[in-house]
C-alpha cells in the first residue's frame, strides 16, 4: 500500500471536525507491507520475515505486498495477540498462485498439533476456506481461481461466522463459543496444525482485530484505494538537487466535496525525499472528495477541486501547477510548486508570531528534528527566519472553500452607463470579502469613465488599506462572442493583481462557479511565472465547483490588446491578439486556446476534476469585470494599480 502526501488547508469559520476512524478500534495487528512486515497497528507486533519475497499489491505498486513460496513470517506471542477471545475478525487480500498439495496456507496462531485460538487455510479438495477458532474450526465451501486477486474477511461475533468475499456476505455458519488464550506465535504465508500447508503466492493489508467489524466497515476495507501524491515543503525543496533534503511525515485527510466539508478519512504520510511522492490508503467510498495535507511547519493546502476516489491506483500531482491547488496556495522553487513554509505554530496563517519562534530558535542555535526549521536541513538559521519573514510580508495564509461561503457583504452600490451595458458598481462596505479576501469600493477613484469614454479600473491606497473593484452588468447574456479591448499594459501587472473579465450569475458571494467563461491576467503571486493570460470554464457539477483552464505566456509592445471569447453550446474558444484591429491580423496573434465537450486533453490544459460539461447560460448570468489582489495580499511594489478598457462588445449567437 501506499502514503499520500499533500497539504491541509485549515478550515475559516468551521467547528473543528474530530476525525476518528473507527477501523483502528480493536486493531491487534496490521501488516499493510510497506515494504517491511512490520505492524503499524502501533502494538508492536512486528514480523520477522522467514523468506517470503517483497512483490507488487493489487494496484501495480512495487514493493508493497509480499510472495510466499512455502516461506512464511512469523510473529511473536503477546498480550495483544491473545486477545480475540470472545469475537474478532480476520480481514486480507490474497492472490494464490498455485495450490501447495491442495492447500493455500493463509495465517496461523498456532503449532504443528494443535489448532490454535485463530488461523485461515484454503483447499482445493474438497474446496473450502476454513476459520480457526480456539481450537476448533468452522468451513465455508468455496472455490479459488488462480492469479486473482480476493478481498477476504472472516468474522465471529461469538455466536456466527461469516465469510466476507470482496464486499459481500458469501456464507455463514453458526458458532458459539469462547476462546482460549495461547503461546504460541502468529505467522504469515504458512498454516501448520495438522501438517505444514503454505501459500504460494501474494498476501497483503492483514488485519487482525479482537472485535467484530461491522458491514460498513468491511465495505471500507474492500474499497481502500491507494493515491499517490507529490508534494514538498517551501523550504525542504532545494532545486539544485530537485530533491528534498529530509524525508517528512504529513497528514493527509480526505474531506466531503460539500459545505461543511466534514472529513471521512485521515492518515499520516512520509514524503519522500527523492521521488517527492508518498501513498495513501484511501478507505472511502468510491467518491469526490478534497485531497488536504497538514505539514508541521507549513499552510494547510487543498487540492483545488474535489477528486474523485475509488479502489484502484490514483495520483495527484501538487508540483505541477499553482492550480494545482484551492486558490492556487504554492509557491513556485525551482522547476516544482511548494506548499509554503512558515506556519510554525500551525494557526493557518504565517505572520509575526511565526517568525519570533524561527528568530529565538536561530538564535539559539537550535538544531535536530525542529518545528522552526523550515529548510529540513536540522538547524535553525537565517534562511529559516528569512522564509517566515517573506511569507508573513506577503500575509500567506490557508484557502479553503469555505473561505468563499456567504456572507460577503458584496453589494451594488452605483449604477452608469457605459459601452452599451448598465454597470453596477460593488461595495465590500468596508469588510473584506471575495475574491481575495479584499477591500471593495464603489468610488469614483476605483471605477470612472473619463471624457473619450474610455472605462478606469484602479486598486487604490487609502488610509492604509488598498481597494479593489468589482463592477457587472444588470443586463444579461449568454452564448455568443465577447470581445474586450484593453488599453493597458496588462502583461506588466504587479505579481498579486489579477484582471478578471469573465460570464457570472451570482453576484453577492462565491458560492458556486455557474455559467463562468473567462479571461484572466496574473502572475497569482509569482513573479518567476512566464504565463500571464488565463483561460478558464468553470461551470457547476453536481454541486461542486469543477474547472478546466490553460495559462499562456504574454509579449506585446505597447499598451492596445484585444481578446475574444466565443460561448457556444459545444464549444468555448479564447483568443488574445496585439492591438484593436478587429478582425485582427493573424500575425498579432498572443495565444488562443478552445474547449470543446468532449474534453479531449489539449496543450497546456489543467483538468482538476471530471466529468465536465461546458456551462449553459442561465437566467442570472452577467458579464463581469473586477481588478483585485491574489489572497489579498498588497501589490508587492506598494503601488496603485490601474487598467484601462477602451470599449467592450457582445453580439449574441445567431446575430453574428
Amino acid at each position: 500500500m501506499k502514503i499520500l502526501q499533500v497539504l491541509f488547508v485549515l478550515l475559516v469559520s468551521l467547528n473543528t471536525v474530530s476525525f476518528s476512524n473507527t477501523l483502528d478500534s480493536g486493531l491487534v495487528a496490521f501488516y499493510p507491507f510497506n515494504g517491511n512486515a512490520l505492524d503499524e497497528s502501533g502494538n508492536g507486533n512486528h514480523g520477522i520475515n522467514n523468506g517470503a519475497t517483497l512483490s507488487s499489491d493489487r494496484f501495480g505498486s512495487s514493493n508493497r505486498a509480499f510472495y510466499f513460496n512455502r516461506n512464511y513470517i512469523e510473529i511473536p506471542n503477546s498480550p495483544s495477540l491473545q486477545s480475540p477471545r470472545t469475537s474478532m475478525s480476520l480481514a486480507f487480500w490474497i492472490n494464490i498462485s498455485q495450490w501447495d498439495q491442495s492447500n493455500a496456507g493463509f495465517m496461523a496462531k498456532s503449532n504443528s498439533n494443535t489448532i490454535g485460538q485463530y488461523g485461515s487455510v484454503a483447499s482445493t479438495g474438497p474446496n473450502y476456506m476454513q476459520f480457526d477458532i480456539g481450537g476448533s474450526y468452522v468451513r465455508i465451501n468455496r472455490y479459488f481461481a488462480l492469479n486473482t486477486w480476493y478481498f477476504l474477511c472472516l468474522r465471529w461475533d461469538g455466536a456466527e461466522a461469516k465469510l466476507y468475499l470482496n464486499e459481500s456476505v458469501y456464507d455463514s455458519v453458526p458458532y458459539t463459543g469462547t476462546v482460549a488464550p495461547d503461546n504460541f506465535p502468529l505467522t504469515l504465508g504458512k498454516h501448520s496444525p495438522g501438517g505444514v500447508r503454505y501459500l504460494i503466492g501474494k498476501l497483503d493489508d492483514v488485519r487482525i482485530y479482537n472485535r467484530a467489524l461491522h458491514d460498513s466497515e468491511i465495505e471500507q476495507l474492500f474499497y481502500e484505494g491507494n493515491l499517490d501524491v507529490r508534494v514538498v515543503p517551501q523550504g525542504f525543496y532545494d532545486p539544485l538537487t530537485q530533491r528534498a533534503r529530509m524525508k517528512d511525515t504529513v497528514r493527509v485527510y480526505l474531506r466531503e466535496p460539500y459545505f461543511p466539508y466534514t472529513v471521512v478519512d485521515s492518515s499520516k504520510a512520509l514524503i519522500d525525499s527523492v521521488l517527492l511522492e508518498g501513498s495513501f490508503r484511501t478507505l472511502v467510498a468510491p467518491g469526490s472528495y478534497y485531497i488536504v495535507v497538514k505539514h508541521r511547519n507549513s499552510i494547510e493546502t487543498w487540492s483545488s477541486a474535489p477528486v474523485y476516489i475509488e479502489a484502484t491506483a490514483m495520483s495527484y500531482d501538487f508540483t505541477l501547477f499553482a492550480a494545482q491547488a484551492y486558490g492556487n496556495n504554492l509557491v513556485l522553487n525551482g522547476n516544482n510548486y511548494c506548499i509554503y513554509g512558515g506556519d510554525v505554530n500551525q494557526d493557518g496563517i504565517v505572520d509575526a508570531s511565526d517568525g519570533s519562534m524561527t528568530d529565538n530558535d536561530a538564535n539559539n542555535f537550535v538544531t535536530g528534528y525542529a518545528q522552526t526549521d523550515l529548510t529540513g536541513d536540522k538547524f535553525v538559521d537565517g534562511s529559516d527566519n528569512t522564509i517566515a519573514d517573506n511569507n508573513a510580508s506577503m500575509f500567506v495564509s490557508v484557502i479553503t472553500p469555505l473561505s468563499y461561503q456567504p456572507p460577503c457583504n458584496l453589494t451594488c452600490a452605483r449604477f452608469f452607463t457605459w459601452s452599451g451595458f448598465t454597470w453596477c458598481v460593488m461595495t465590500s462596505d468596508g469588510t473584506k470579502c471575495y475574491p481575495g479576501p479584499n477591500y471593495f469600493s464603489s468610488s469614483f477613484d476605483n471605477v470612472f469613465v473619463d471624457s473619450a469614454g474610455d472605462l478606469h479600473m484602479r486598486i487604490t491606497r487609502r488610509n492604509g488599506k488598498f481597494y479593489c473593484a468589482e463592477l457587472f452588468t444588470t443586463q444579461t447574456v449568454g452564448y455568443g462572442t465577447y470581445t474586450f479591448y484593453i488599453a493597458s499594459r496588462v502583461n506588466n501587472l504587479d505579481r498579486n493583481t489579477v484582471l478578471g473579465l469573465f460570464t457570472w450569475n451570482d453576484k453577492n458571494c462565491v458560492t458556486n462557479a455557474n455559467s463562468e467563461v473567462d479571461i484572466e491576467f496574473t502572475l497569482w503571486g509569482d513573479a518567476n511565472d512566464p504565463d500571464v493570460i488565463n483561460y478558464s470554464i468553470q461551470p457547476t457539477n453536481a454541486g461542486q465547483e469543477t474547472d478546466r483552464f490553460t495559462k499562456w505566456p504574454m509579449s506585446f509592445n505597447g499598451n492596445n490588446t484585444i481578446h475574444f471569447m466565443n460561448w457556444t453550446p459545444s464549444l468555448v474558444t479564447w483568443s488574445s491578439y496585439e492591438g484593436h484591429s478587429n478582425p485582427p491580423p493573424p500575425g498579432n496573434l498572443i495565444s488562443s486556446w478552445s474547449f470543446d465537450d468532449n474534453n479531449l486533453p489539449k496543450i497546456k490544459e489543467e483538468c482538476n476534476s471530471n466529468p465536465i460539461v461546458i456551462p449553459s447560460p442561465e437566467s442570472n448570468t452577467h458579464l463581469s469585470l473586477n481588478l483585485w489582489l491574489d489572497r489579498g495580499r498588497y501589490p508587492s511594489d506598494d503601488m496603485e494599480v490601474e487598467v484601462v478598457i477602451r470599449s467592450i462588445e457582445f453580439t449574441a449567437m445567431g446575430q453574428q
